[in-house]
C-alpha cells in the first residue's frame, strides 16, 4: 500500500515522505496517497542493531525470534544482526540455515553473524549471505572459543569477511577465576574480567590486523585503554571499527552493590572514567555504532548465586529511548545518534539500501516524539525476560512509531505481528 507520512520532522524541517511498494520514492510536498498524520513526530532511519542474543534455538525460555523483534520493533529497530552463539552454535551451513528458517517468525529484518572456530576456516572463506564472522576471543555464553593468536591470524589471512572480536584475554580471566574461586560477591567479575584483561586482548587483535589487513569489528568496548589503542590503530589506517553497548554508557561498576547478578555482564561494568571515556569517543568519533548485545536471562537465572547466573542484559527496548533523553539533555545531537544506530552499522556491515531517509531508500523508519516522558517498567516490556536493569529510569524522547518495509509494524497502541520481516541483502 502506498502511504504518505504527512507533516513529519526530518533534519529539522517539516516534510512528507512519500512510500510506494517498500521504498521511499520522494521526500516533499505534492503527492499523496494514504496519509499518515505525524506533525510534531521526528523521523529518523530505523535502528539497525549489530549485535542481539535472539537465543533461538536453544535459548527460547529466554528469547526466541518473535519476542526479541517486538522487542526491537517496540524500541525503533528495523534491522538486527544476530548473534551464532546459540545451541547448535551457528558455525556451518546446516546450523545457519536452522536459524534462518526460525528468524522468518521476526517482525523486524534480520542477518546473522557467523561463529569462528579453529576448524572451520575453509568455510568461511566461502560463505554467503552473512553479516560478519563472530569471534570470541575471550570465553563468553556459549562454547564458541579461540584464544591462540595463531589462530586468528590464520583466519584473518584466509577471509576477506569483516571479523567481530569479542576482546578478553582468556588466560586472565582463567588465572583470576582460580583466585578468586571461593568468593560469591558479584563484585569480583570486575576483578575476573579486569581492564587489562580487555585492553590486552584488543592490543593482540589489533597487532595481528596489521599484519594481515584484515577488517575488524571490535565489540562492546568498555575501556579508556581500550580506545586510546583503537583511536592509535585508526590513525595508522588499519581498517578497524568499534562499537559501545548502551550497559556500558549508562551504567557504572557501582551498580553490582544495587543490581548484583543483574547486571553481569561480559565485559563488566567498568568504573566512571571508563564509562565518561566511552562518551568522549561518541563525541570525537573513536566510537563508530551502539550496538545493544541485547542478552536476556529469565530472572530466576539472574537470582542465582554469583557462579552459576549468567551473563548479559537485554537492551533493545530501552537503546534508543537512553539516546534522545540525551539528546533532550543537550548532551547528544540527534544527528549523531543517527549515525551510530543507523547509518554506520549500515556502511560496516555492507547492508543494501537501509540506514537513510533517502529517495530509493527501503522505507525503515522510526518516528519518535522527543516530548513524550515516560518511566522505564518492567511490566510493559516486549522481551521474553521481562526485566531490565534501567527499570524506574523517568525518559523524555520514545519511538512512537516504527516502519518496515514501507508497512506500520508498531504504534503506541499495538504491534502487528502478522507482518514479517525479511533477510537483508548486502553491498556486493
Amino acid at each position: 500500500m502506498d502511504t504518505t507520512l504527512k507533516n513529519c520532522i526530518l533534519n529539522n524541517k517539516e516534510t512528507d515522505i512519500h512510500i510506494k511498494d517498500g521504498v521511499i520514492v520522494k521526500i516533499g510536498k505534492g503527492v499523496q496517497s494514504r496519509v499518515v498524520d505525524c506533525a510534531g513526530l521526528t523521523l529518523i532511519p530505523g535502528l539497525i542493531d549489530g549485535h542481539v542474543h535472539f537465543r533461538e534455538p536453544g535459548g527460547e525460555a529466554k528469547e526466541d525470534w518473535l519476542t526479541g523483534s517486538r522487542a526491537a520493533v517496540k524500541g525503533g529497530i528495523t534491522t538486527v544482526l544476530d548473534m551464532p552463539n546459540n545451541d547448535p552454535p551457528v558455525i556451518d551451513e546446516k546450523s545457519l540455515n536452522l536459524k534462518r528458517e526460525r528468524a522468518k517468525k521476526s517482525v523486524v529484518n534480520y542477518g546473522f553473524h557467523f561463529g569462528a572456530t579453529t576448524k572451520n576456516i575453509s568455510l568461511i572463506k566461502t560463505i554467503k549471505g552473512i553479516a560478519g564472522v563472530k569471534i570470541y576471543f575471550g570465553s563468553s555464553t556459549g562454547n564458541l572459543l579461540v584464544d591462540d593468536p595463531e589462530d586468528i591470524k590464520k583466519l584473518f589471512s584466509e577471509s576477506d569477511k569483516l571479523f567481530l572480536i569479542h576482546a578478553e584475554d582468556e588466560k586472565f580471566i582463567q588465572s583470576k577465576t582460580h583466585d578468586l574461586k571461593n568468593l560469591n560477591d558479584p563484585l569480583i567479575h570486575t576483578e575476573i574480567r579486569a581492564p587489562q584483561a580487555a585492553i590486552k586482548a584488543v592490543g593482540d587483535i589489533l597487532r595481528i590486523a596489521e599484519e594481515t589487513k584484515a577488517r575488524v569489528h571490535l565489540c562492546h568496548v568498555s575501556t579508556k585503554g581500550e580506545l586510546d589503542l583503537i583511536a592509535e590503530a585508526k590513525r595508522n589506517g588499519l581498517q578497524i571499527t568499534c562499537e559501545v553497548s548502551p550497559h556500558h554508557l549508562f551504567l557504572n561498576s557501582d551498580e553490582y552493590n544495587q543490581q548484583g547478578n543483574w547486571v553481569k555482564v561480559n565485559p563488566p561494568l567498568r568504573s566512571e572514567e571508563d564509562r565518561r571515556a566511552l562518551w568522549k569517543g561518541i563525541k570525537d568519533k573513536t566510537v563508530d555504532t551502539i550496538g545493544t548485545d541485547h542478552a536476556p536471562h529469565t530472572k530466576e537465572e539472574k537470582q542465582l548465586a554469583y557462579w552459576e547466573a549468567p551473563s548479559g542484559v537485554p537492551g533493545v527496548e530501552t537503546m534508543l529511548p537512553l539516546l534522545l533523553n540525551e539528546v533532550n539533555k543537550g548532551k547528544l545531537d540527534i544527528n549523531r545518534v543517527v549515525e551510530l544506530v543507523c547509518e554506520n552499522p549500515a556502511k560496516i556491515f555492507r547492508i543494501k539500501n537501509k540506514g537513510k531517509v533517502e529517495e530509493g531508500y527501503d522505507a525503515d523508519l522510526t518516528l519518535v516524539d522527543l516530548q513524550f516522558e515516560k518511566e522505564v517498567m518492567n511490566e510493559d516490556l516486549e522481551t521474553k525476560c521481562g526485566w531490565t536493569p534501567f527499570a524506574g529510569r523517568n525518559l523524555v524522547g520514545w519511538p512512537v512509531t516504527t516502519i518496515v518495509g514501507g508497512n506500520i509494524v508498531y504504534n503506541s497502541l499495538e504491534i502487528n505481528e502478522q507482518f514479517k520481516g525479511k533477510e537483508i541483502d548486502y553491498e556486493l
